[in-house]
């Protein structure tokens, strides 16, 4: 979990820089329309990290590490943008306040959209990753309590950075360089994760489960323990026998 910190750490950091740079730089409604183009980023982002997780043609550990390496190639390239864009000018600066129909404002709106395909990307490779590590549900609580706990710790700092007016520069060169170092350690993670937690870990089914330790727990349906059926669709099913009885009765 300690080569996991920075991953975390940084999930939310760019945040607030981003934020600070949309307000500096664009009008009410524009940064309306940003909202819902991020949003669309955030899809798109997904759409692909998934895809590359799921279903590339190679076992476990090949797919998450392409995908980790896809995943560093999105962020320079985004980020490299952003740092063309960012030294354009400074919270000093003279800006007009752009609205979308300015043809000046198109690229910026563009790259705020890219930042957040590498966001939902970096995203859901952490989660992976987590994934990864075991299936054990409690450990797994865990991990994603200390996730978002240093996430939330993670934006604490760059807000804090962000409310004693740090240069924008500074911003975007402190919120890329933690994705930069969290990656690395991301692909170490994943180079010694197993192709399956199933039999190092000893999953246990719900079938193989003694009904003394599942009292009063709900089973799903076409589910049994320690042998038996489920006794909630045992009584389903007789209350539908029933009432098929009371509806031959009537007729």
């Amino acid at each position: 979990m300690l080569a996991f910190f920075p991953m975390a750490f940084s999930s939310n950091y760019f945040y607030s820089y981003q934020g600070a740079i949309e307000t500096f730089l664009f009008n009410g409604r524009t940064r309306a329309l940003i909202a819902l183009l991020t949003g669309v980023g955030a899809i798109i982002g997904s759409i692909i990290i998934g895809t590359c997780l799921d279903h590339l043609p190679y076992k476990r550990r090949t797919r998450a590490l392409l995908s980790c390496g896809l995943v560093t190639m999105l962020i320079i390239a985004v980020w490299v943008g952003g740092l063309v864009f960012q030294v354009k000018f400074t919270r000093e600066s003279t800006h007009p306040v752009w609205d979308w129909t300015d043809k000046s404002a198109v690229g910026p709106i563009i790259l705020l959209m890219c930042y957040f395909i590498g966001d939902a990307s970096y995203q859901g490779l952490a989660y992976y990753t987590m994934s990864a590590i075991t299936n054990d549900p409690f450990r797994l609580a865990r991990m994603a309590g200390y996730y978002k706990g240093v996430q939330s710790a993670g934006a604490a700092v760059a807000f804090a950075m962000d409310a004693v007016v740090t240069p924008f520069l500074t911003e975007l060169l402190v919120s890329w360089i933690v994705l930069l170092i969290s990656l690395p350690l991301c692909e170490y993670i994943l180079y010694h994760m197993r192709e399956s937690n199933y039999e190092a870990e000893h999953v246990v089914n719900v079938e193989d489960v003694s009904m003394d330790v599942v009292e009063g727990v709900a089973i799903p349906s076409g589910h049994h323990v320690g042998g038996e059926k489920n006794p909630m669709l045992t009584i389903n099913q007789q209350n539908s026998t029933e009432k098929a009885e009371v509806t031959l009765s009537s007729a």
